[in-house]
């Protein structure tokens, strides 16, 4: 017969946030580190857990295991911090930090047209009205919607025949590219 286990609600006192903080502070920290690559971050990110546990102690519902509920705050606020750090990037001077010629090769150019011919030709084996509402969707600026209102069609016909499309261009360079 399975046991069922019981939510027991875990009550922090002074003692109890002490024997956490020496048990689980330097094992979170590493946890952490693992997520945001720097100690020192890692280290400000489990303090911050740890002090809002302390303040929030009254408010907060723990059942069955702190640990678990320590370990997938500190991975929260992880990906949190990750988000905003990297929300913040630019990418328009991207020459500065490498030169694309570096990547380039005489092949590539040669690639490059082989590539394109296959392209055009897997695009002309497109039924007309599907090659129509593709070349719409990709080379004008207009959206689904006023493609079907401009061919007098659905939506929903746009979208499925878009869909058709890339299965049968992706079909077409698999086998011959």
């Amino acid at each position: 017969m399975l046991s069922k286990k019981k939510n027991i609600n875990i009550k922090i006192n002074r003692h109890v946030f002490e024997s956490i903080y020496k048990e689980l502070y330097i094992e979170l920290c590493r946890y952490c580190f693992l997520f945001v690559r720097s100690e020192k971050t890692a280290e400000d990110i489990v303090q911050e857990q740890f002090i809002y546990l302390w303040e929030k102690r009254d408010e907060i519902s723990i059942r069955n295991s702190i640990k678990s509920y320590l370990f997938k705050a500190v991975r929260n606020k992880s990906i949190n911090y990750l988000k905003r750090k990297y929300a913040n990037i630019h990418f328009e001077n991207t020459t500065e930090i490498f030169d694309i010629t570096e990547f380039y090769t005489p092949g590539h150019e040669y690639e490059t047209q082989e590539l394109e011919k296959i392209i055009n030709l897997a695009l002309e084996s497109l039924p007309d009205r599907c090659y129509h509402i593709f070349n719409l969707s990709r080379y004008s600026p207009l959206s689904n919607k006023q493609i079907s209102e401009r061919l007098n069609i659905s939506e929903k016909t746009v979208e499925n025949q878009i869909t058709i499309a890339l299965k049968k261009i992706k079909s077409y360079l698999d086998k011959n590219w």
